[in-house]
């Protein structure tokens, strides 16, 4: 038996693609404790791991309900979000400290990429083999995925721009220099850390749907989605859904939590436009309150949060903001997809949707709920789409999920004891 940390962010893309794979190793023995807040505790504990908790500094504003933005720019975005999560890696110190302290005969540190300044700190001041895990796109030595990073609100896909002089990047490169210096490790700088790849780095995509794919030496693994070949949905756990009984076909409407984030009136007339088009679609509403949609009718349904791997199992359509788990569970079900990116990241995986044949992009804001409708039409009746789905869940089934991510981290473990 072997002791792992687990190290990521309290972000439901982050966590989900790892329970599979923690899962496994926990059933082959391991034990798996795991970085997590209070929110996640649970989550975390149900597939066999020990939560380990922290103070988290992430923001609760959405959960609250708050004002949100309707609108973010994409380059404020990529100029923040580095700094968003290295502060909250940074959080995690004091906890994963005393953990590893505490339990001397921990061998193998498992983090999210998002954690990587940290995670590789702590790692070298306590002398554990690392393994970088990508719940998304990779980068490594030879290609960074932040130069291809397109803007969602750009119909040209240029790329974003950001001011190296950005008030936000100038605070993460000195809190990341200030965190590796302290740990007294071979890097100084994030940019010296990212010509060092670890030993072993999971992806939890497929290898043809990665960018610059030819970058990337045996080191990466390419697992595809982290989900369970053997249950109908994917996920352990997971609830039942029954489609409607008169077979309206379904489209999943799901945007995501971040921001911009869709308020009642984008949702309802949304929801209305598939419903007069003779569908039947089910609509994950997050923070808007179902009720504030008004009388749907028979031929419509919205929660909060719906049962996403079970409704996917019967749609003939995925209308979604192209986060990668939420991309993945839908071409595991091979489900076409109509992206609709909010952030560059999303733009990213949104252009490798269309570049494979896998669905189609329509503008987040710019797209009228009639534009909707005529490309979850264009996508469902093209046998080209449906061709191309079927080759990709081969390569997702060859990939080897959650089984294959443990192999290549336990292939680690006699290295680190």
């Amino acid at each position: 038996m072997a002791r792992i940390l687990w190290m990521t962010i309290p972000a439901q893309g982050h966590i989900t693609p790892t329970l599979a794979v923690v899962e496994a190793l926990v059933g082959r023995g391991h034990a798996v404790s795991y970085l997590s807040t209070p929110s996640h505790a649970a989550t975390v504990a149900a597939a066999g791991a020990e939560p380990i908790l922290y103070a988290t500094s992430w923001s609760a504003r959405g959960a609250e309900g708050g004002d949100q933005p309707t609108d973010v720019d994409a380059s404020e975005v990529a100029a923040w979000a580095p700094l968003v999560m290295l502060t909250e890696a940074a959080a995690q110190i004091p906890a994963a400290r005393r953990h590893l302290d505490e339990t001397d005969d921990v061998s193998l540190l498992v983090y999210d990429t998002t954690t990587r300044v940290v995670a590789r700190s702590l790692a070298h001041a306590h002398g554990l083999v690392g393994v970088e895990v990508f719940p998304s796109f990779a980068s490594a030595p030879g290609f960074s995925l932040t130069e291809h990073l397109p803007d969602p609100d750009d119909d040209g896909g240029s790329a974003v721009s950001v001011d190296p002089g950005h008030p936000a990047l100038v605070e993460f490169h000195r809190l990341a220099r200030e965190i590796l210096t302290d740990a007294g490790g071979p890097a100084r700088t994030p940019e010296e850390l990212a010509e060092q790849a670890e030993q072993r780095s999971v992806v939890f995509v497929p290898r043809r749907f990665q960018p610059g794919a030819e970058a990337f030496d045996p080191s990466f693994r390419f697992v595809g989605p982290a989900l369970d070949r053997s249950r109908p949905g994917g996920r352990r756990g997971e609830a039942t859904w029954a489609p409607p009984a008169d077979g309206r076909p379904v489209v999943l409407l799901s945007w995501g939590t971040e921001e911009p984030r869709a308020d009642a009136a984008f949702l309802r007339d949304r929801t209305r436009a598939f419903v007069d088009a003779g569908r039947y679609p089910v609509v994950s509403t997050g923070s808007v309150p179902p009720e504030a949609l008004g009388d749907l009718g028979p031929h419509a349904e919205a929660a909060p949060s719906v049962p996403q791997p079970a409704v996917l199992a019967g749609a003939s359509a995925f209308v979604t903001h192209a986060g990668m788990g939420s991309t993945m569970e839908g071409l595991f079900h091979r489900v076409p997809l109509v992206a609709t990116p909010k952030t560059p990241e999303q733009a990213a995986i949104a252009r490798r949707i269309e570049e494979l044949g896998l669905g189609t992009t329509r503008s987040y804001a710019g797209s009228s709920p009639a534009d909707l409708v005529d490309a979850v039409d264009a996508v469902t009746d093209d046998p080209s789409v449906a061709a191309a789905l079927r080759r990709f869940r081969d390569d997702i089934d060859d990939a080897g999920g959650p089984g294959q991510a443990a192999d290549d981290i336990e292939d680690l473990l006699p290295l680190s004891v």
